[in-house]
């Protein structure tokens, strides 16, 4: 069930917010499974830290200084709010 209603949003730019440890991160849906969400994020190089708002992964993908383009796996049970 949750993964058809991830599925929808597929090509956004969405923030997940984590229950493991609390972590926000803002990225892009590319795809869905009954299992895990594949997200497009960006880090700091500098800090390894990832883009946490709309605002900053927008900035990163504009093309900002110090941001790297990467792709995660997320555990679909670990996602608490999708914004």
């Amino acid at each position: 069930m949750y993964s058809n209603l991830i599925a929808k949003a597929r090509n956004l730019v969405v923030e997940f917010h984590l229950r493991s440890n609390g972590q926000r991160l803002a990225g892009r849906v590319i795809e869905v499974d009954d299992v895990f969400v594949e997200v497009i994020v960006h880090r700091q190089e500098a800090t390894g830290e990832f883009a946490a708002t709309l605002a900053e992964f927008e900035a990163a993908e504009a093309g900002a200084a110090g941001w790297h383009e990467d792709r995660v796996l997320i555990n679909i049970i670990d996602i608490s709010i999708i914004a």
